[in-house]
């Protein structure tokens, strides 16, 4: 489980992990880490205050939470949910992954150990970078205006 590693790999931090309805099972009468929370929801409004004081976002590949999470300027990771895992009904979430990084420049990981690498370094760049935020600021502006272009003749 992604979340269990990466508190394990991350001690000082402090994760929490939407495990959705009836996902907290999986930690059953496990111990947890004492920086891993675990809810099986959050209200709109908390996931917002919560979202924008992460260090890091690790998000499926939900075109919603991908806007979002662009839209809100905040680091993040995407490990798409994938039909291998039983996680959906098809790779939908995979190709949504792929257009991303195709136009975006978005990464994607399509398993945990990679992305936890990636994590990992990531959580050290950012904490010492302004130079992320300018990034995701430029990527965030090119992504708006393909979606407006692609609106704009939707609409003609």
């Amino acid at each position: 489980m992604l979340a269990l590693r990466c508190a394990e790999a991350l001690p000082d931090e402090n994760v929490l992990y939407q495990a959705g309805p009836g996902g907290s099972a999986f930690f059953g009468k496990k111990k947890l880490p004492g920086n891993l929370r675990v809810e099986e929801f959050i209200e709109p409004e908390q996931y917002q205050r919560i979202v924008k004081d992460a260090r890091c976002v690790i998000t499926h590949a939900g075109m919603g939470n991908l806007l979002s999470l662009l839209e809100q300027d905040v680091p993040f990771l995407v490990l798409p949910r994938l039909l291998q895992y039983g996680e959906h009904r098809n790779d939908h979430q995979l190709d949504t992954a792929r257009a991303m990084q195709e136009r975006s420049g978005i990464e994607f990981y399509s398993n945990s150990d990679s992305l936890l690498d990636q994590l990992l370094t990531k959580l050290h760049w950012v904490a010492d970078s302004r130079q992320h935020r300018d990034d995701m600021l430029k990527r965030r502006q090119a992504f708006a205006e393909e979606l407006q272009d692609v609106l704009l003749t939707l609409t003609r």
